[in-house]
């Protein structure tokens, strides 16, 4: 996920990545982690922790590295950083 968010991917690696996600994701393989997600002790580990004005409620507001599931199962979890209201 890393190179496709850098945009290292290109050419053909991009397509049998593009192709791998596909089966994947027909499997029921989902990954999950985005800022801004609340934060759910059952599905993220939280490795850095402080407080913002700008949340409401324990927010994740950094994605060290996402997280996967297979159907209801997890795989593993996502790592974030978390904001509480200050």
């Amino acid at each position: 996920q890393g190179a496709r968010e850098h945009g290292d991917l290109t050419g053909g690696l991009k397509s049998v990545a593009d192709q791998l996600d596909g089966v994947l994701a027909k499997l029921g393989l989902e990954a999950f982690g985005a800022v801004g997600d609340p934060f759910d002790p059952t599905l993220h580990e939280a490795v850095t922790h402080g407080q913002s004005e700008d949340v409401e409620a324990p927010t994740c507001t950094q994605i060290m590295r996402r997280g996967y599931r297979l159907g209801e199962r997890l795989l593993r979890p996502a790592l974030v950083g978390v904001s509480d209201p200050a």
